[in-house]
């Protein structure tokens, strides 16, 4: 395998490591299978299955990352789901287990000036696209969710 590349979970083929693929897409898909009993048949990940970005539209030039279907047969008349996932930014783990604000304490830190960026890239991609839900989510529990989501609503 070529470095840089991944196997995707659901086809098997070689892609490219990005963070959105190695973070999301493929946690995802695998969570669909193993946790939720989706057949890999009913899914596509890759090649991207595509979708209108307006339902007047003609032709579907949208690529989503993980598109599940009811039956194998894959027509758009049987997708139960889509999602498109995007990495929005990063935040260094705290270390300190007092779970603070921290816009409001620590408006100069590092970790605020994360939480800033994932706000402004939330923005822009709103801007762009309106995203209706924003889901915060990790690999493990206690690894901070509630909090980044608290910092980021603070954040607006």
């Amino acid at each position: 395998m070529k470095e840089g590349y991944i196997i995707d979970y659901v086809s098997g083929l070689e892609v490219r490591a990005t963070p959105e693929e190695v973070q999301a897409v493929q946690v995802f898909a695998k969570i669909l299978v193993e946790d939720y009993g989706y057949p890999k048949e009913v899914i596509i990940t890759h090649p991207q299955y595509r979708v209108k970005v307006r339902p007047s539209d003609k032709k579907k030039e949208y690529p989503v990352d993980i598109a599940v279907f009811s039956k194998e047969t894959k027509t758009e008349e049987d997708i139960e789901m889509y999602a498109e996932m995007k990495t929005l930014g990063k935040i260094p783990m705290n270390t300190n287990k007092k779970q603070e604000i921290m816009l409001k304490d620590n408006a100069k830190s590092y970790v605020t000036e994360c939480i800033n960026t994932i706000r402004t890239n939330i923005l822009y991609m709103n801007s762009v696209k309106s995203a209706k839900t924003i889901l915060v989510t990790s690999c493990k529990a206690q690894e901070g969710k509630s909090w980044v989501s608290a910092n980021i609503a603070s954040a607006f």
